[in-house]
């Protein structure tokens, strides 16, 4: 069943400045359970290194997201906008839904 937005309370929105931004360079994993939509994303990280020693990085989990299936869709469609400004201004080209767009 879908909520109407007559039946919600109004809400106001409170940008707290306090919440800290977090940097993520990978999707790990996106699912949908129990009506939520759960993504875990990852930062990769570099150990100092030697020289002559061969090092591994390492993609450590930096945040994982949880939100209902209609949260998930208007990030959907959000993301799909976004992109779709950055193909037209020339940031990105060959945006085709679901590839990874190239970089300039």
């Amino acid at each position: 069943m879908v909520e109407k937005s007559q039946d919600r309370p109004q809400t106001r929105y409170v940008d707290r400045i306090e919440v800290n931004e977090t940097f993520v360079d990978q999707l790990e994993n996106a699912n949908l359970s129990d009506g939520c939509v759960r993504i875990t994303l990852s930062a990769t990280r570099w150990p100092m290194t030697q020289e002559g020693v061969t090092t591994v990085g390492e993609r450590v989990t930096a945040s994982r997201l949880v939100m209902p299936l209609k949260t998930a869709v208007e990030l959907s469609n959000a993301l799909i906008k976004m992109m779709g400004r950055l193909e037209q201004s020339g940031v990105v080209k060959g945006n085709i839904r679901g590839s990874v767009p190239e970089e300039k």
